[in-house]
């Protein structure tokens, strides 16, 4: 079973119940896991996906999930090469607007050969092999 990539997206809506997507990330999350996939998070995701529940949700919810993503998800953290490609991605796809956590993830996933589970269709644009709903 490939390995999956996780977008901040999906995280996010994971951790607000408010969220629209919350039920679609609830569905995915537990596909994901009778799958066996193994789940993996860029660093800068987790910094990405952690300031988003610190503004949204507040401090405690914020704290929960820097304490308990390492119960889901395999940490990746990116190189300096791949930090480069990635800013090469966004030099290509300049009239578009795409986040540096995202090239990451996207020049990431394609080295590892990992889907991404997200709701962000730019990533398709970047190359992406994206897990479906």
């Amino acid at each position: 079973m490939p390995p999956v990539l996780v977008d901040t997206a999906v995280i996010y809506a994971l951790a607000d119940r408010r969220d629209g997507a919350h039920e679609a990330a609830r569905e995915l999350l537990k596909r994901l896991l009778e799958e066996g996939a193994p789940l993996l998070v860029s660093l800068p995701t987790v910094y990405e996906a952690h300031r988003l529940i610190l503004y949204r949700l507040g401090t405690k919810p914020g704290l929960r999930f820097l304490t308990g993503y390492g119960q889901l998800y395999n940490l990746v953290w990116p190189t300096e090469g791949q930090h480069a490609r990635a800013i090469q991605l966004l030099q290509r796809f300049a009239d578009q607007k795409l986040s540096l956590t995202d090239a990451v993830t996207a020049i990431i996933a394609q080295e590892v050969k990992a889907r991404v589970a997200t709701f962000d269709r730019h990533y398709e644009l970047m190359g992406a092999h994206l897990v479906r709903r």
